[in-house]
């Protein structure tokens, strides 16, 4: 699949180079990502590694390849000096059992998010800060790390801005952060709000909040509130709570409101418009007057 992605993706960029317009390319690798399966030729590649970890770097090696395909494409179409690439992960590690593909009831290994704690589908750093390069030569000095704040949610709208549109035009959360990598300067945001389920997290500045954040699948949270100087503790390893209490207050209060404004929102502007009680996570049972029922008949 990996490899039938990057095929078709360098095919887009060579039809691409017969038109003047401007082109955009969405290539979303299913790689690295269970099921769990990668080509000899790329296991080759990583003898004497564990066999959970084999696979995560044959899957990886396999996408590392097709990237350098597509941005091969692009040296050789004449279009890389006026394209702006950008490459991220969607989270962090999983440790989903299904990861096995053997329906063994384990932890999957494969991955690992160092020294962040959490992993997928966490809303502690592990889960959710992945790395990112973008590349525009000419444009973005080559070479840089950035460590400021920013989401998946800031690409369109620096995408936008880039090609010389108005972001302003559209209702979104994210923000041109164009200036923060081309040219070091501050991140536009003053604070950023995650949530996934019952989790529900903001970063501001240095500090870091998570209300309910989970760790293990089907457990309980450690902390209902975890306060962490993530300056001083990447890792969130120390709760500080107890220590600034008032600070502690003042961004659970603020989380609670972005929040509740998050799930206002879906109740009465999204919630209605579906119609696919698959989608709104409701039990029904198929019966021969339900659409799906007899869409799925032989």
């Amino acid at each position: 699949m990996t490899e039938l992605i990057t095929e078709h993706a360098v095919q887009d960029l060579r039809d691409f180079s017969h038109d003047s317009k401007p082109f955009f390319l969405y290539v979303p690798y299913t790689a690295v990502h269970y099921p769990m399966h990668a080509p000899q030729k790329y296991l080759d590649r990583f003898p004497n590694l564990a066999p959970d970890r084999r696979i995560m770097a044959a899957m990886l090696s396999a996408m590392d390849d097709g990237v350098g395909e597509i941005m091969a494409e692009l040296d050789k179409q004449e279009l890389r000096k006026n394209t702006l690439v950008f490459f991220m992960s969607d989270n962090g590690p999983t440790r989903e059992y299904r990861a096995w593909l053997d329906g063994r009831p384990d932890p999957y290994y494969g991955g690992t998010a160092g020294k962040l704690k959490g992993h997928k589908e966490s809303l502690f750093d592990g889960g959710i800060r992945v790395p990112a390069i973008m590349n525009w030569p000419g444009q973005i000095p080559a070479g840089q790390v950035r460590n400021q704040m920013a989401a998946g949610m800031d690409i369109f709208p620096t995408f936008v801005r880039a090609a010389g549109g108005d972001p302003s035009k559209y209702d979104l959360d994210g923000l041109d952060i164009m200036s923060m990598v081309a040219a070091d300067k501050p991140t536009p945001h003053a604070e950023i709000f995650w949530e996934r389920c019952d989790q529900t997290a903001v970063r501001r500045g240095k500090w870091k909040l998570v209300l309910n954040g989970e760790l293990i699948e089907g457990r309980p949270p450690e902390d209902d509130v975890h306060l962490s100087d993530m300056d001083a503790d990447m890792g969130e390893r120390i709760n500080l709570k107890a220590q600034y209490p008032e600070l502690t207050k003042e961004v659970t209060e603020a989380a609670l409101a972005w929040r509740k404004k998050i799930d206002d929102r879906w109740i009465t502007q999204w919630k209605p418009r579906i119609r696919d009680p698959f989608i709104l996570g409701k039990p029904i049972t198929l019966d021969e007057s339900t659409p799906k029922a007899q869409a799925a008949k032989p």
